[in-house]
């Protein structure tokens, strides 16, 4: 293994933490919306 395949598997690991970071940001807005709608809702 050479410094250019490890070089392109941190990128990886990066990209993968990166949206993954993504993701749970959006689910938390995603359920601080469905909180709000219900709270609303009552």
């Amino acid at each position: 293994m050479d410094m250019k395949d490890l070089e392109g598997l941190f990128n990886l690991q990066f990209c993968l933490l990166d949206s993954f970071s993504v993701l749970k940001s959006s689910i938390t807005e995603t359920s601080f919306l469905l909180a709000f709608i219900e709270q609303r809702k009552c």
